[in-house]
């Protein structure tokens, strides 16, 4: 808990950099008055998400949401790789443990030249590897909608932040700017 903390954000990077991404942090907020932002980048640096709800009513709502979504894990330290696209487009970079109620979502952008996306995951399932790949044709893709460019959009902003929280970057104001652009041209908070 940041109550009280003279800077949250530095206290929860510390957090994160102790933690090191050995567990996967999922943040249930309730209330106007939470930082999404910032529980948004803790998440997100520890292989986790924020699940919200507006109101302390809606408490008990949220809390068996995120518990229903990880009740039932299918692969555990996963990691990906791609290929035919620009890697550091594609967001969360952290992957995630892959849960059967909870399917992973990556947001990414590509170029008119970019001519098919391969992936591969790799995780563990009851300490055997498992190991998934597939390519695609970009052509063949649906066009996505506003949605799917804000929340690629949120992803890098999360991910930006939580470059903030490290130990040191090389040009804080930089990444600053990044985020402030981010907001305004998605309409993000």
């Amino acid at each position: 808990q940041s109550c009280g903390a003279v800077n949250a954000g530095q206290d929860m990077g510390e957090f994160g950099r102790e933690n090191n991404r050995a567990a996967a942090i999922y943040v249930g907020a309730v209330g106007d008055d939470k930082n999404q932002e910032l529980l948004g980048a803790l998440a997100y640096r520890n292989k986790g998400y924020v699940v919200s709800g507006i109101n302390s009513i809606r408490c008990g709502d949220v809390i068996r949401d995120l518990a229903s979504r990880l009740r039932d894990p299918i692969l555990k330290d996963v990691t990906f790789s791609e290929a035919g696209v620009d890697a550091t487009q594609i967001y969360p970079q952290q992957p995630r443990d892959v849960y059967q109620n909870d399917p992973v979502v990556l947001y990414g952008r590509y170029k008119r030249e970019d001519q098919k996306l391969s992936m591969r995951m790799v995780g563990t399932n009851d300490g055997k590897r498992m190991d998934f790949s597939f390519t695609k044709k970009i052509s063949a893709a649906k066009t996505g909608g506003v949605s799917i460019a804000r929340n690629w959009a949120l992803r890098k902003m999360h991910h930006l932040t939580a470059k903030l929280l490290r130990e040191t970057v090389g040009d804080a104001a930089a990444i600053k700017q990044q985020i402030e652009t981010l907001k305004k041209n998605y309409g993000l908070q």
